[in-house]
């Protein structure tokens, strides 16, 4: 029942974003945003998950995560979490990650969720990160591009057009 209800929750936001476009404030947003991320994690009863807060804090205290950007090339492009590396890296250089923990992300988490299972089956202590990129930018993370701070990110699409006020979305 609860997954049907977030489905129907994130139905509803997802149907708003196509009709009305982005909502302007920040909370707004983020309500918008956890209603898309609740109508699918329930798909991933399996995965470990991260907030983008815990991940934040976990950083500052220098914890040893290797962040994995699973998305798309035109989309790491644009902009990127800081220090974040693709799964092709993480594969091609397993050996120097071993015995690190692994938090992935995608736009929102969904594309993540999928690659956190699959880096799970393979022997990876990974996590996916809560609301992806988006959450992200809510709980006051930066964003790269090439080492420089940017203010824009790849939202894959309108209707994930929830980002923090301060970022620009591209898709």
């Amino acid at each position: 029942m609860a997954s049907w209800r977030g489905l129907t929750r994130a139905t509803g936001a997802f149907a708003r974003l196509l009709v009305r476009g982005p909502p302007g404030d920040d909370a707004t947003r983020q309500r918008v945003l956890w209603d898309l991320y609740e109508g699918f994690v329930g798909q991933f009863p399996d995965v470990v998950a991260v907030r983008p807060e815990d991940l934040l804090a976990a950083q500052g205290d220098g914890a040893n995560w290797v962040v994995v950007d699973v998305r798309a090339d035109a989309e790491r492009a644009v902009s990127t979490l800081p220090g974040a590396i693709s799964v092709e890296d993480l594969r091609r250089a397993a050996s120097s990650f071993a015995g690190r923990r692994v938090v992935v992300y995608c736009t929102l988490g969904y594309r993540s969720a999928r690659v956190a299972r699959a880096l799970a089956a393979e022997g990876w202590q990974v996590a996916n990160l809560a609301g992806g990129a988006l959450a992200w930018t809510h709980a006051g993370g930066s964003l790269v591009q090439g080492g420089v701070e940017v203010d824009v990110l790849h939202v894959y699409g309108s209707s994930y057009n929830v980002a923090a006020s301060w970022v620009r979305a591209v898709w």
